[in-house]
């Protein structure tokens, strides 16, 4: 993997300085909510991702890419939530190496409140539609690298 080399500090010119300034707000702000209504529902935000993600990423492996972290982490993870009995681990019929992780009656309905948390962003709804799509397609090109 290499490294991408960082300009010195205050040497983007500075309408690239801005955007990045607004862009990490809007994250940072967004982080602390979701932090908060985590918290309020007996989670960590990394916990809460592991909810939001898992259907589409059952094993640990595959949450350990879609979180970017490693895997042990998610195994970490995974075991708290077990012990919440909002989480269980099932061998794959198809490969018994492989532990497919599922979602408990009681994680499933955490699961719901997280998806609502997370998918709520305040400040998205002052754009309109066309302007989502546009903001989401900007995005997107800007991070292909």
């Amino acid at each position: 993997m290499t490294t991408q080399q960082l300009p010195p500090a205050g040497t983007l010119p500075r309408e690239d300085n801005l955007l990045l300034s607004t862009l990490l707000n809007f994250a940072q702000s967004h982080h602390e909510r979701l932090a908060d209504q985590a918290a309020g529902l007996g989670l960590t935000v990394p916990q809460a991702k592991v909810l939001y993600f898992v259907e589409s990423a059952p094993t640990v492996r595959k949450l350990a890419v879609k979180l970017r972290c490693d895997a042990s982490y998610v195994t970490g993870l995974v075991d708290r939530l077990e012990e919440q009995k909002l989480m269980k681990r099932q061998v794959d019929p198809a490969d018994r190496r492989v532990k497919m992780l599922t979602l408990t009656a009681a994680g499933r309905r955490l699961r719901g409140k997280v998806i609502r948390i997370m998918d709520d962003a305040p400040g998205l709804e002052l754009l309109t539609e066309k302007e989502k799509l546009l903001l989401g397609e900007l995005l997107k090109k800007a991070s292909a690298n």
